[in-house]
């Protein structure tokens, strides 16, 4: 009698490495905005010393892992990030930066490490997110059909046009985009003691999404140094100022 072997189970989560660093002092996880994949990150190579290893969080649903579902609750892929990110930081020194959705998974993901009894993050870097205690301004995509919803979408600037044209692509992108709001619609802030670490939030001066002040709150939520900046442009200022941003947090650790 042979014994078939249980088919493989693909883990829920992945861990992007982005940097060819053999050993760095300092490593950077950075988490994604709704919708988007690991490969954004991929160019802040060039941006960043060689002394920083760059990590990226890869959601299911999305690119190599399409096969993959999505994760209902916040919670849920938090306590998932907070293991990947265990597994491998090893004790090293290390720092978290998420854009949009991915803020709110970063300070997520840091508060399950505390439960966890783990290290947290030196700084967490918060951008176009506003403090999760505020109500918050999503775009409502409940009903819409798929041009709708990349309409909306679009006009955050998260989705190249050459992408929400393409009859190929829009079907690939559409699940996780549906996905990841649905999740931040159901996510419901917890309070908590604040974080024993510092904060660099950052925004767009343009972003409708997320004023001034709803960044300055999230002051309340840390223990450490909470520096606020903002920089010309809307949701999306990140893909312009990615190399100014990423030299504000590394001043700081």
């Amino acid at each position: 009698m042979t014994t078939q072997a249980a088919p493989a189970v693909r883990p829920s989560l992945q861990l992007r490495t982005f940097d060819s660093v053999r050993d760095p002092e300092i490593l950077l996880y950075c988490f994604p905005y709704a919708g988007g994949s690991a490969t954004y990150y991929h160019p802040w190579t060039t941006l960043l010393p060689q002394t920083v290893g760059l990590r990226a969080i890869q959601l299911p649903g999305r690119q190599d892992m399409l096969d993959v579902p999505p994760f209902r609750r916040m919670s849920d892929l938090a306590a998932a990030a907070a293991r990947l990110v265990a597994e491998d930081a090893q004790g090293r020194r290390y720092l978290f930066l998420g854009h949009s959705m991915g803020a709110v998974l970063a300070f997520e993901t840091a508060r399950q490490l505390r439960r966890d009894g783990r290290e947290l993050p030196e700084l967490i870097a918060l951008s176009g997110y506003g403090a999760p205690h505020r109500e918050r301004r999503l775009p409502v995509l409940e009903g819409l059909n798929d041009d709708e919803l990349l309409a909306v979408v679009g006009r955050l600037g998260g989705i190249p046009s050459q992408i929400a044209a393409s009859a190929q692509l829009r079907p690939l992108i559409v699940p996780a985009i549906r996905a990841d709001f649905a999740l931040l619609s159901s996510h419901q802030h917890s309070a908590e003691p604040p974080l024993d670490c510092a904060a660099a939030v950052f925004g767009g001066t343009a972003d409708a999404v997320v004023p001034t002040e709803a960044l300055q709150a999230w002051s309340e939520h840390f223990t450490g140094a909470v520096a606020v900046e903002q920089f010309p442009g809307g949701h999306f200022y990140l893909s312009k100022w990615a190399s100014r941003v990423l030299s504000s947090v590394l001043v700081r650790v």
